[in-house]
């Protein structure tokens, strides 16, 4: 119930946004004749979205971003659009009506399909109401918003993957963290997937067939990088909302010659250029298209009013921009308007990261393209978007009847002029996902040219039944994804703060020294985190270390082996505590007298540690040790006396084979382990380490300690591994036993298939103390 209940206040929190959008947008369209409801929907909600993203950014940059303002505001905007819902009691007593007078087993039908579609979208509707865990959005997009939150503007951030952009669907976050919480923020990217799947179905509806429109809804809703992209903090499916209805309208203005339609892809093109610089391509390309249109029809307006309106609504970031830098498109053409907050050297290394990615530029890749992003899509990111196969397989029909019908030969060119953009530029695949909506219509159009070209299947598409299935068949690849990848690895949906807080505990591996900053010291720290950028967004006070900037990595990696300069560095960055997260790089710091005693370990937990750095300089002690026979010296029978096993754990008595004494303890794979029973003290911070070696490289160590209540409940495991190398080295973990604790387990195993020997082991309580004159 609980459960329920959370998806449904956050379900309700969109439609509400989903509403106020469409009084917004539906009022300014109101002479606008649309083909269907449909189509009034999705360019009712999405230009209401944009005209409300516009708001939250003119009332940060005037510092009013307070809930009370902020809903005041929508409020008065809502009831100003009066026209729109002022004949809503009357439509919906004629809806009424109609209903009454239809036929019962249609409306039976009709609902049971509806609550089909429902509860076959459970694992899909699912996928937003999760924490947000990307790093990409915890880093830059989701920490941004939360920023302009706690600060109550719009402002330059330093300290976070990029100090400007232009940021739309950021603003969307900022309003939902600002009213709601940031599951809330996740569901606005969510619902710029539907919208897109409704204008998918408008846009078959209008210029092809009702076919064509469920069948592109339903390829564009089958990708499963669409899917999981859609249910987390980023930007990339909003962009590709404002670039459809940008396309969308200037399709219609090519087809009806309705120059209105123009000024509307304008505003939406304006819109797309306000989230993401990759957006100026499609302001150009239409921009072009329409002044060779015009000139074909001898109106020299065309291109005037799509770029002016295009213009005028993307501005106001680039000015944003401007402002705070010196240059509009801030951190690239650094040599036209200066490099300000970045070195060259900075942007350089940016630029090859984001195109370090792909399979080159040469005209062998090019044409592999289709092949490798179906089957190969993590040359194209690590974490790459998978698209539907049915794009592959059905791509020949597209290219021969892209040739014979000019509508879906349109769509053919859009798509592959931005390919190729793309191609050129950086080949990561969720850049390419902005076309991925137009190349879905052409797809669906060419795959009912070639049915129907079978005079057995002409009569046979018309019937539900045939749309059913031909849905059921395209939705598959994303269903399957959502269902069975992301909701099985994810587990159970956490809905209260306690489930909250223990899911961010299992997934991240430095969300506990985050959490311990926060409960601590509040807003009031900063802390430098190396290589872990993507714990800005929970850090209540400010986190330091993205790529680049006045504190970014670049102009920390030559400081991390010297101990003063690194020290003096994060004095002169105000940071008063360094992060150590070694999960995914791991750094060798420092171990001098100068790092131990200018740098305090306060809390550690496995693969990371979070240090403060000491004004004064400290003392570390070793407390007395906690191990049991720790050197293995003491045998009883063939295993080790105060030790216990599990596995097949060998007392090696060999002389090569020990680090100190005659024994040694080799674990010759995971299935091997040993372990020792010991007390604890809750919050006492405690090391435990070990010598070990292997005698083949590449194999790994494995350290645990299970940290245990006086009931003897888990309470959390701490657990590293360690590459061990040929001769003997101490690997170590520093970990700050939980408030409850009253016991630990410590273990050693071999990981996996790895062959390590162990011995020296060591469990004690770490201990810093002022130094005085007697030290």
């Amino acid at each position: 119930m609980g459960a329920l209940l959370f998806a449904l206040s956050h379900y309700l929190a969109i439609a509400l946004l989903s509403l106020i959008s469409y009084l917004f947008g539906r009022r300014l369209l109101l002479r606008f004749a649309f083909n269907s409801a449909w189509e009034s929907i999705c360019f009712s909600i999405t230009l209401g979205l944009g005209l409300i993203a516009h708001l939250v950014f003119f009332l940060g940059i005037l510092r009013l971003l307070y809930p009370s303002i902020i809903l005041i505001t929508l409020l008065a905007g809502s009831l100003a659009c009066y026209q729109v819902w002022i004949t809503w009691p009357s439509k919906t007593l004629t809806l009424w009506e109609r209903f009454k007078a239809a036929k019962k087993r249609l409306v039976l039908f009709k609902l049971l399909l509806v609550i089909v579609i429902l509860v076959a979208a459970l694992p899909i509707l699912k996928q937003p109401l999760y924490p947000p865990l990307n790093g990409d959005a915890t880093a830059y997009h989701l920490a941004a918003a939360k920023i302009y939150v706690q600060s109550h503007s719009v402002q330059i951030t330093p300290y976070l993957r990029y100090p400007v952009f232009p940021q739309n669907i950021t603003m969307l976050f900022t309003l939902m963290l600002l009213v709601y919480d940031d599951v809330a923020a996740q569901l606005v990217h969510f619902l710029t997937l539907i919208l897109i799947a409704i204008a998918l179905h408008a846009w078959g509806c209008r210029a092809f067939t009702p076919q064509v429109g469920w069948w592109a809804a339903v390829l564009w809703l089958s990708n499963p990088g669409v899917l999981e992209i859609s249910s987390i903090g980023l930007i990339d499916i909003g962009l590709t909302l404002f670039v459809s209805l940008g396309a969308y309208s200037f399709f219609n203005c090519i087809y009806t010659r309705n120059r209105g339609w123009l000024i509307i892809a304008g505003v939406f093109i304006g819109f797309a250029v306000g989230t993401k610089y990759s957006a100026l391509f499609f302001l150009v390309a239409f921009a072009v298209s329409a002044l060779f249109i015009g000139l074909n029809d001898k109106k020299w307006s065309y291109s005037v009013f799509f770029t002016l309106a295009a213009t005028i609504v993307g501005a106001p970031w680039y000015l944003y921009n401007a402002y705070y830098t010196g240059n509009p498109f801030f951190p690239f053409l650094g040599k036209v308007f200066g490099y300000s907050l970045w070195s060259p050297e900075e942007i350089d290394s940016l630029m090859k990261t984001t195109a370090g990615f792909g399979t080159g530029t040469k005209i062998s890749s090019l044409l592999l393209l289709p092949w490798n992003l179906t089957f190969y899509p993590d040359l194209f990111h690590p974490s790459g978007s998978r698209f539907s196969p049915i794009y592959f397989f059905t791509f020949p029909l597209v290219l021969v009847f892209g040739a014979k019908y000019a509508r879906i030969r349109a769509l053919l060119i859009l798509t592959a002029a931005y390919t190729l953009f793309w191609f050129s530029t950086a080949q990561q695949a969720r850049y390419l996902i902005p076309v991925l909506p137009m190349l879905s219509l052409a797809t669906a159009s060419a795959l009912e040219n070639f049915l129907v070209l079978l005079s057995s299947f002409r009569n046979y598409l018309r019937t539900v039944f045939a749309v059913i299935v031909v849905v059921c068949l395209m939705i598959y690849p994303g269903w399957l994804y959502a269902s069975r990848r992301k909701i099985i690895e994810r587990g159970p949906l956490p809905v209260s703060t306690e489930q909250r807080e223990a899911y961010l505990l299992r997934q991240i591996p430095s969300y506990a020294a985050i959490k311990f900053l926060n409960e601590s010291k509040g807003r009031n720290y900063s802390v430098f985190a190396l290589y872990d950028s993507e714990m800005a967004y929970f850090a209540d006070g400010v986190l330091m270390g993205d790529w680049c900037g006045p504190a970014g990595m670049i102009r920390m990696a030559n400081k991390l082996n010297d101990s003063e300069a690194l020290y003096n560095e994060l004095k002169s960055l105000g940071a008063n505590y360094l992060m150590d997260s070694r999960y995914f790089v791991k750094v060798n710091l420092p171990s001098d007298e100068f790092f131990f005693s200018h740098f305090k370990l306060i809390y550690g937990r496995a693969y990371v540690s979070l240090f403060e750095r000491a004004e004064r300089p400290v003392l570390r002690k070793l407390g007395p040790e906690l191990v049991q026979n720790p050197s293995f010296e003491n045998l009883y029978g063939q295993m080790p006396n105060g030790w216990q096993y599990y596995g097949n754990p060998v007392a090696d008595t060999s002389s090569l084979d020990r680090h100190s004494g005659h024994v040694s303890m080799h674990c010759n794979s995971s299935r091997d382990g040993l372990y020792q029973i010991l007390p604890a003290r809750p919050g006492v911070l405690y090391r435990l380490s070990s010598y070990a070696r292997t005698t083949q490289s590449g194999h790994k160590a494995l350290l645990q300690v299970k940290w245990l209540d006086k009931q003897g409940n888990l309470l959390i495991a701490d657990s590293e591994t360690f590459e061990t190398d040929l001769d003997w080295k101490r690997y170590e973990m520093a970990l700050t036993a939980p408030p409850a604790a009253t016991t630990a387990i410590i273990y050693a195993a071999a990981h996996e298939e790895s062959s390590i020997w162990f011995d020296d082991f060591s469990f004690t309580e770490l201990i810093y103390e002022p130094i005085t004159q007697n030290h």
